[in-house]
């Protein structure tokens, strides 16, 4: 009987890259978690021990060693196709279940007949064949051409594939194999170094597409994304696309520049972020609510923002930056404000309501007595305090009246009119306003009024706001300068100008513009301006306030 093998320790060697293999992908799998590692440990421990066999067997032991031999084959090949479906994310087909019952099928056959060795050696050979062969085409349609790793690995499969192919047809011939067993070794060895780079390339490439993934999906987030240090010394790592939307800077400038974050940052929230680095622990509790505060984009406007911080630590615990979410709260901040202003308007038409029914009428009887005892001779002595009290409830009745403007809504009674026409009809009311009975206040009116089309407007709630503007302005200049009235069209809308060339609106009283009830007067009721913006929002209109120490400028563009 021809052997196999010349020697034990031929064999020895044989083995001993499979037991090399078997260290490294242990190492690796405890250092990576992969089950495809795992499986490689099981099957290069399984080819280690087939070879041992076949040495032990080749010693003339007995030949019930055959049917270890062959059960350690078929373990090698399902270990081998489940590794490389499992690393290629192939799902295993049922077609495989049939090869390894024909396969299986043979071997039983064999063994039921009492065939030579050499016979149940070839089916094996035969199994092995196809099993490596099919792994290396696997391996080249299946991996990224990037992973260059894959063509060793690959060629070294079909290799092994074609030199157990001839193994069977020697078996079939009885000839000694002594010298292809030894390049099945060297193939084994090009196998395991080839499994072992495909691992580092698939691994490294794996991770540079998670990358680019989570790339490609922070630049497509609305919200800006940031990591940056604040020991030992401040250093952004990464901030996404979108704070070029958000500032108008690009991100190369803030990874040039660091500190530019801290200037756009509007000085009156400078002292977040001083409390950020000197005692970054209180961003660290989970009921800290995210930061807001305002910045300054290139442009010059101001964005309100939200920030939140997750802190990262050293090796001694300690904070050493964060990662932040930044998102624009504008929008919300503006629907908030103008959800508190809807809530107000409800509560006065409630009031107004109120106002009406318990109040409005009592004045009535009470100015009808005073106007009876005003004519007759016997109050003539009293008639100044009479008026001065009848003066007092014209001024109640007026409030009141502003009071029912801003109650439950009426349906609007548009109609077809210009603008200019309007603006025309109310001028000799603004004339009146305009000029103090004692002449200590004379304003010149100056219209600017270009020609424009037709819109769906309410006449008498258009005139309102216009007049409620003005008198405004004229409150605004006490002794003398002009008030300008400026229409304009542009394609898709009318534009309305009025200003005025008194001292201007402070920065903190501007912001309050329009509320309820928020008046800088005495003896006024504040709801002029919010009124104004009643008439502009029923209209679907828009209203914008400039000011400056000059004077200020109300623009309320209607949409056409």
């Amino acid at each position: 009987m021809p052997t196999l093998l010349s020697d034990f320790s031929t064999t020895l060697f044989a083995g001993f890259p499979s037991l090399i293999a078997i260290f490294i992908f242990a190492y690796l799998y405890l250092c990576y978690r992969k089950k495809h590692l795992f499986l490689w440990l099981f099957s290069c421990f399984a080819h280690t021990f087939r070879i041992k066999i076949l040495a032990i067997v080749s010693l003339n032991l007995p030949s019930a060693f055959w049917q270890i031999y062959q059960f350690t084959c078929i373990i090698s090949i399902i270990l081998d196709l489940y590794t490389t479906n499992t690393l290629l994310k192939i799902k295993n087909k049922k077609s495989w279940l049939h090869f390894f019952f024909t396969y299986i099928t043979f071997l039983i056959l064999t063994s039921i007949f009492n065939l030579p060795f050499y016979t149940l050696l070839t089916i094996s050979y035969i199994a092995l064949s196809f099993s490596s062969t099919r792994n290396g085409y696997m391996f080249l349609k299946h991996l990224p051409k990037s992973i260059h790793a894959k063509n060793i690995a690959a060629f070294s499969f079909i290799a092994s594939g074609l030199l157990f192919f001839i193994l069977a047809i020697l078996c079939i011939i009885e000839i000694n194999q002594k010298l292809l067993l030894l390049v099945e070794v060297f193939l084994r060895i090009l196998i395991i170094i080839g499994l072992l780079s495909v691992f580092l390339e698939k691994n490294n490439y794996d991770l540079i597409s998670e990358k680019i993934r989570y790339q490609r999906l922070t630049e497509n987030l609305p919200d800006t994304i940031c990591r940056f240090h604040i020991h030992p010394n401040f250093r952004i790592d990464y901030i996404s696309l979108a704070i070029l939307k958000l500032t108008g800077y690009p991100p190369k400038e803030f990874y040039d520049n660091p500190h530019l974050i801290y200037s756009i940052i509007y000085h009156e929230d400078h002292h977040i972020f001083k409390v950020l680095k000197k005692q970054p622990s209180t961003f660290c509790s989970n009921h800290n609510p995210p930061k807001q505060y305002r910045i300054i984009h290139k442009s010059g406007k101001f964005i309100w923002v939200e920030q939140t911080f997750s802190p990262f630590f050293d090796d001694n615990n300690n904070i050493i930056g964060f990662e932040s979410l930044i998102r624009d709260i504008s929008l919300k901040r503006s629907l908030d404000k103008e959800m508190l202003h809807l809530n107000n308007m409800k509560i006065i038409g409630q009031m107004a309501t109120e106002v009406a029914d318990r109040v409005r009428n009592p004045l009535t009887t009470i100015s009808g007595y005073l106007q009876l005892f005003y004519v007759k001779p016997e109050f003539e002595k009293q008639r100044s305090k009479l008026c001065l009290a009848l003066n007092e409830i014209e001024n109640c009745n007026k409030f009141i009246q502003q009071y029912l403007l801003l109650s439950k809504q009426k349906n609007l009674e548009l109609t077809k009119s210009n603008l200019n026409d309007i603006i025309i009809d109310i001028q000799s009311i603004l004339n009146t306003k305009a000029c103090n009975l004692d002449g200590s206040r004379r304003i010149n009116i100056y219209l600017n009024l270009t020609p424009l089309p037709d819109q769906m407007l309410d006449i008498s709630q258009i005139k309102q706001l216009l007049i409620n503007l003005a008198t405004n302005a004229f409150d605004a200049m006490p002794y003398t300068g002009t008030l300008t009235i400026i229409t304009l069209a542009t394609p898709n809308s009318v534009i309305l100008t009025i200003q005025d060339e008194g001292f201007g609106i402070p920065e903190e009283i501007l912001k309050n513009i329009g509320q309820p009830f928020f008046t800088t007067k005495e003896m006024n009721s504040g709801l002029g301006l919010c009124i104004c913006y009643n008439i502009a929002n029923l209209h679907q209109a828009e209203i914008n306030v400039a000011s400056t120490p000059t004077g200020t400028t109300f623009e309320i563009t209607f949409p056409l």
